[in-house]
């Protein structure tokens, strides 16, 4: 963190030094070599190393291209935002590489751009991260710039004031296309309370609010060391990208950990919320919350949710648009959070078509509750999951990204191994039992053209 490690953040600054225009950043001496203690397991292919300070480092090596993929992950995400702040995770993450207390923007991008490497950051409820990807021969240098821009952000106030416009834009769409303002309403009413409510890109008059200062404590809380997992995939060997993290993390020192937090709490409860607009199409979302991602019953989630509507051989798919032609798009997803999830079900259909389509979803949900999948369809859905989750295995980046996501949530590199396995094994009497067991209690929202807006009974389950 710039408060604590090779940029020093002055948090205790007066406004009226702000108002000067005084930097809020000051470069310090480099850190003198420490003592290197850490502990080292083997976990099949995978090196899991804990550093003095708290990060944890896996390696994997893969030797069969040039490429070095890095991931780094934060157990800290949007859920620690105040609930005035919200859309401060997304805000922070997207200004790291606008400059740094030794490069400005251009020089970052200048720098990356001619090793041909590549930095991106992204952010959720529960964490915050970025990625690196280069080729081997370029990863020093590389990496002398990707640590840089996670470490030391200096959040410019003109790059502040320009990434908030964009934002602002981006809500503006967001609230301006149909799929996209039924699915904000659905996930407020689903989980409201609970920060999994809130829109992680904030609403305009809670990301006008946000200034550097704001920023700069959500960076320190992220990147608290025994907050930080950082995956290594590709040509170099364990000691050497043990060496690597050391040098440019090993010197930060441990924190206070600020780690996700379930402030508020959320349950299962019917509710169902229309609204209207004027526009050409109407949207249906309704869904259920589920367990978190490390609960047993996922595998056979995600399953049940493939048959339903992942894919075009899934039952919403081709009941609903090839077959009735009701829907311009329809699907099924889950997501999967550290306290809890969701799952849900949704079709865009034209104004006089609404409530067919509504109870077109809902016949589709309690069939698979009411009757066994056949085997057939049930292969067809486990070879989806599969077959796309390995598809995402081959690159050394999503490789790196897997590795970083269950470890965090505490299941190690072997929950990466076992994952086909585990959908391998699920049942058409398992999916028929999630179904059962957390497909009830519907939450309901419905975006309805204004012309074609009136009342509506919510269908018997």
């Amino acid at each position: 963190m710039p408060s604590r490690r090779a940029a020093s953040l002055t948090l205790g600054l007066g406004l009226s030094i702000l108002a000067a225009g005084c930097s809020l950043f000051r470069a310090a001496p480099a850190p003198a070599p420490i003592a290197i203690t850490s502990t080292t397991t083997q976990s099949g292919d995978v090196t899991v190393t804990t550093l003095s300070n708290g990060i944890t480092l896996l390696h994997k090596s893969n030797p069969s291209n040039a490429i070095v993929a890095v991931r780094v992950l934060s157990r800290w995400g949007a859920v620690n935002d105040p609930d005035e702040k919200i859309g401060r995770a997304r805000l922070m993450m997207r200004l790291l590489e606008k400059g740094t207390s030794h490069r400005d923007a251009d020089e970052i991008s200048d720098t990356l751009e001619g090793l041909g490497a590549s930095v991106n950051t992204s952010d959720n409820y529960d964490t915050v991260g970025a990625s690196l990807r280069c080729v081997r021969a370029d990863l020093k240098r590389a990496f002398e710039v990707f640590s840089d821009v996670l470490l030391n952000p200096t959040f410019p106030i003109e790059e502040i004031d320009a990434e908030k416009q964009r934002v602002l834009a981006e809500i503006r769409m967001r609230d301006d296309r149909t799929p996209l303002a039924t699915m904000k309403r659905f996930r407020s009413a689903l989980f409201a309370p609970h920060p999994y409510g809130r829109p992680l890109e904030g609403e305009p008059e809670t990301v006008m609010k946000l200034g550097q200062i704001d920023l700069a404590e959500a960076h320190e809380a992220a990147m608290t060391p025994e907050n930080l997992i950082v995956a290594v995939v590709g040509d170099i060997s364990a000691e050497d990208a043990h060496e690597l993290i050391e040098e440019h993390f090993g010197h930060l020192p441990r924190g206070a950990t600020s780690r996700t937090e379930a402030r508020k709490s959320f349950a299962p409860r019917a509710t169902r919320e229309e609204f209207s607009r004027d526009v050409e199409q109407g949207f249906v979302v309704l869904g259920h919350t589920t367990g978190p991602a490390t609960d047993p019953d996922s595998a056979s989630l995600d399953v049940a949710t493939a048959i339903l509507g992942q894919g075009m051989s899934s039952r919403l798919f081709t009941e609903l648009r090839d077959k009735r032609s009701l829907a311009y798009m329809v699907g099924a997803s889950t997501a999967e959070y550290q306290h809890g999830g969701m799952f849900l079900s949704y079709i865009g259909t034209s104004p006089e078509t609404v409530d067919a389509a509504e109870e077109g979803l809902w016949e589709q949900v309690r069939l698979l509750r009411a009757e066994p999948v056949a085997e057939d369809e049930l292969e067809r859905a486990k070879n989806y999951l599969a077959g796309g989750y390995l598809r995402e295995h081959e690159t050394n980046a999503g490789q790196a990204r897997y590795l970083a996501y269950w470890q965090f949530l505490g299941l190690g590199p072997e929950a990466d191994d076992q994952y086909t396995a585990r959908i391998r094994a699920v049942t058409s009497r398992d999916v028929m039992r999630v179904a059962n067991k957390y497909f009830t209690d519907p939450t309901v929202v419905i975006l309805r053209p204004l012309a074609s807006a009136r009342g509506a009974e919510i269908p018997a389950m």
